[in-house]
């Protein structure tokens, strides 16, 4: 009920425009049938109702870039961690510093945190 409610605030101002539209051309006196203003409105409302949900989805979407970014992600050690290495993830080399022990290379890790460009991680258990 929310979203149909806001995706009509969002078609309001585009129900006004063709409501303007069509009383300008009444004034200069062009007739419009009933059945095309309804397709016009019906259309719009169609129309702002898909990009709400383009827009939703895109802003649901987990962030790519910063540290926001990177907690979570899943890499292999390319150099032994005790504690500090580095470790690869994506195609990118990251300098990284192990949480708990040390951990070998081609160990898989998870990055908990980010400190300032080094990736705290701990290691993904088998």
């Amino acid at each position: 009920m929310r979203n149909l409610l806001k995706a009509f605030f969002l078609a309001l101002d585009e129900i006004v425009v063709v409501a303007i539209a069509i009383y300008i051309l009444w004034r200069f006196g062009v007739n419009i049938s009933g059945t095309v203003i309804a397709i016009t409105i019906v259309a719009s409302a169609i129309w702002v109702l898909f990009v709400h949900r383009i827009i939703l989805s895109i802003s649901r979407r987990r962030q790519v870039g910063g540290k926001e970014g990177m907690i979570g992600r899943r890499g292999k050690v390319v150099s032994p961690l005790k504690p500090e290495g580095t470790i690869k993830i994506r195609g990118e080399i990251w300098k990284a510093s192990a949480l708990e022990h040390e951990i070998d290379i081609n160990d898989e890790v998870l990055v908990i945190d980010v400190k300032g460009l080094i990736l705290l991680v701990k290691k993904v258990s088998a």
